[in-house]
């Protein structure tokens, strides 16, 4: 199973406040500090990421409404090169 990170963040904690007090106690609670920021950081950038993904969802489908259009449109114009062609054809 596998846990969240600031599950991890938070077993760390305790379990450095467990070890006796020393110097590399709080190197340790300094490390966990950077780390706790630096994990802030990517959750800030998962969530900017997310967003870009919904953006591009949407870029998508207005791409695609278009791409419809444009297809049924040069449908129509071929359709009326044909008319015009033959058209001009019977005239002659």
């Amino acid at each position: 199973m596998e846990r969240r990170p600031q599950e991890l963040v938070d077993e760390l904690r305790r379990a450095i406040a467990q070890t006796p007090d020393s110097a590399e106690q709080q190197a340790l609670f300094a490390k966990l500090a950077v780390l706790e920021v630096q994990l802030g950081e990517l959750a800030r950038r998962q969530l900017a990421v997310q967003e870009a993904d919904l953006q591009l969802a949407e870029a998508n489908k207005a791409l695609l409404g278009w791409r419809v259009v444009i297809g049924i449109l040069m449908a129509a114009l071929v359709g009326l090169a044909g008319w015009l062609i033959a058209s001009i054809w019977q005239a002659l």
